[in-house]
């Protein structure tokens, strides 16, 4: 398993993503209109509501750490049954996301959010292989056209 990132809560994108770029001097990766920002490092920007609403469902308002851990694995299956083996507190079951991912989310012992999900390549794949055009797939998942293309390619 693979942590890739490493997502603070903000409720401002545009403003929070102004600091990290002109203060701290990250590289934006990614953007999703005003709701989520990835940087090269493996930081992102995600809009609170929008992430409390995902992770929570709308009726729930969360007052915990404003943080997520994000890792990827291949055996996304095996490691929900894992995890439920292990007591852990359990979020939400595997579901997929806004942008089509196949996630669970889970609390660490110490209550911190901790986000399993598959390969943002395997998402592409999965639209992909149901007959989406490369540009319908960056549409859907909000990735940029030029990410879509690059993992369909390394999938060839």
């Amino acid at each position: 398993m693979q942590l890739t990132v490493t997502a603070i809560f903000v409720e401002d994108i545009e403003i929070s993503k102004e600091f990290y770029v002109d203060v701290l001097k990250q590289k934006v990766a990614m953007e999703s209109a005003g709701a989520y920002v990835s940087f090269e490092s493996g930081l992102a920007l995600w809009q609170t509501k929008m992430a409390t609403e995902t992770i929570f469902g709308a009726q729930k308002k969360f007052d915990g750490h404003s943080f997520e851990l994000c890792f990827e694995t291949e055996t996304l299956e095996d490691d929900f049954k894992k995890a439920c083996d292990a007591g852990a507190g359990i979020i939400s079951k595997i579901e997929p996301q806004p942008w089509g991912q196949m996630v669970f989310r889970m609390f660490d012992p110490d209550g911190h959010i901790i986000e399993i999900a598959e390969p943002l390549a395997h998402t592409v794949q999965r639209f992909l292989d149901s007959g989406y055009t490369h540009e319908q797939v960056a549409t859907v998942t909000h990735l940029p056209l030029e990410m879509v293309s690059g993992f369909a390619a390394e999938a060839e």
